[in-house]
């Protein structure tokens, strides 16, 4: 939901008893909504600035590679960089890695790769509130991981690895 003001809150409830799920001051998103169930959105406003409002609101599909399980494949090459793009808006948190500060609301993709040589991987064009992750296809044990642009070093040839980007998302208390 977008274009909500800075003093307006907005929380969402299940239909089925008023259950709480989430709530949050002005823009946000609302993750793991069930398709074709009801919800109960309530707006308010802090009093003493109340006025007109209105809001922006959109539905996203959950990403296909949105866990760790469901991890797209990605061919690298040594010839050429290969452009992979990502709706963050339709991302949600599975794991922690150890470049996350725990209990931050961290959005992740998922990914893997087969090592094309003996050597190393170059990430970049991650902005600054983003974190990537290589982990081990094996066991899924975490390699290395950096925040913004990167490399990973010493991977070996015909070796799969699987890797995660993260988005750091702020948390909206007050």
């Amino acid at each position: 939901m977008t274009s909500i003001g800075s003093f307006e809150t907005v929380a969402l409830f299940d239909s089925c008893g008023g259950t709480g799920i989430t709530c949050f001051y002005d823009d946000g998103f609302v993750y793991n909504l069930v398709k074709d169930a009801t919800y109960i959105m309530r707006m308010g406003q802090v009093s003493g600035f109340t006025t007109d409002s209105s809001f922006d609101i959109q539905a996203f599909e959950s990403l296909p590679n949105d866990e760790y399980v469901d991890r797209e494949t990605l061919t690298i090459t040594t010839a050429n960089y290969l452009e992979t793009s990502v709706d963050v808006r339709r991302v949600t948190e599975s794991i922690d890695t150890s470049c996350e500060t725990p209990g931050n609301t961290n959005l992740d993709a998922w990914y893997e790769f087969e090592m094309p040589v003996d050597g190393n991987v170059r990430v970049t064009g991650i902005g600054g509130f983003t974190n990537i992750t290589v982990y081990d296809s094996c066991g899924g044990t975490e390699i290395s991981c950096f925040i913004d642009d990167g490399f990973f070093y010493n991977l070996s040839e015909s070796q799969n690895y699987t890797m995660g980007l993260v988005w750091f998302k702020c948390s909206q208390t007050r």
